[in-house]
């Protein structure tokens, strides 16, 4: 349960921010870490279940995993655009 309370919080500022991305008309930014990040939670879900057998927490930790690294993502997309709208 607790390993699920972090995702959620992390879930909300991601999410947040790519309303925030398309709502400055850059929809692409959020779709393209989403496709990115897709294959990691993938393989994340299969070794925390298969490999650790852990279970539901296991799936829990892998979408935490995921929501951290699209996080780091978006934030390197601010820092380092170029674009005027962004930054």
């Amino acid at each position: 349960m607790r390993v699920g309370i972090i995702g959620l919080y992390l879930e909300c500022i991601v999410n947040s921010l790519a309303f925030f991305f398309t709502a400055m008309q850059r929809s692409f930014v959020p779709m393209f870490i989403q496709l990115i990040s897709l294959p990691v939670h993938l393989l994340g879900c299969y070794i925390f279940v298969n490999y650790f057998d852990m279970g539901l927490d296991g799936l829990a930790l892998s979408l935490n995993i995921t929501y951290a690294l699209s996080l780091i993502a978006i934030y390197f997309v601010v820092k380092f655009s170029n674009d005027p709208i962004i930054h």
